[in-house]
């Protein structure tokens, strides 16, 4: 049985001429409408979320980006303002941030930098503890162990601030 050659093969030039202009006409309706939803932003003091697919969201003049479990905030000239652990972290600062209540959006890049350093800390006294047993090495295990509970302790607190943060940042009527 013989094949038949395909007829698409070789795209013509009005075909390529058509996917370029496809391509540029889907390109400026983004920018439109992103360039919209800040002019209704800006009008109704406001902050609009728009969804990015499973990537993150547009909330005003931001973005927010999930990055391997961590959410960073970057503007629209994609400079990285700061990287949270949390996704509501990221959202309440964006919030916080247009809004010009700098106080709780200080607080929230303060308190959980806290939470993701102590969670870092933590991972790396595990590891140390199960490096320090394979080598034998307890008087090194027991130091380990002893920093692992303080560090946990220290998550504690940190992640009770963080929700405290939270909370003040979940009451506030941004629409005022």
């Amino acid at each position: 049985m013989k094949t038949v050659a395909s007829s698409i093969k070789n795209e013509s030039q009005d075909v390529k001429k058509l996917k370029a202009a496809i391509a540029v006409t889907a390109t400026y309706i983004n920018q439109w409408t992103e360039h919209e939803v800040n002019a209704l932003s800006i009008k109704d003091k406001m902050p609009y979320i728009w969804p990015i697919g499973n990537n993150g969201f547009i909330i005003g003049h931001y973005r927010i980006l999930n990055n391997h479990g961590e959410w960073q905030v970057r503007t629209f000239d994609n400079t990285l303002v700061h990287s949270f652990t949390e996704k509501l972290s990221a959202v309440f600062y964006v919030f916080c941030e247009t809004t010009k209540r700098y106080k709780i959006s200080s607080s929230l890049i303060t308190n959980d930098s806290a939470v993701g350093r102590l969670r870092n800390d933590i991972t790396h006294y595990q590891a140390s503890i199960k490096r320090a047993k394979v080598n034998k090495q307890y008087d090194s295990v027991d130091i380990w162990v002893a920093r692992l509970q303080e560090a946990m302790l220290q998550l504690r607190t940190a992640n009770s601030e963080l929700q405290k943060s939270l909370n003040t940042a979940k009451y506030i009527k941004y629409w005022e």
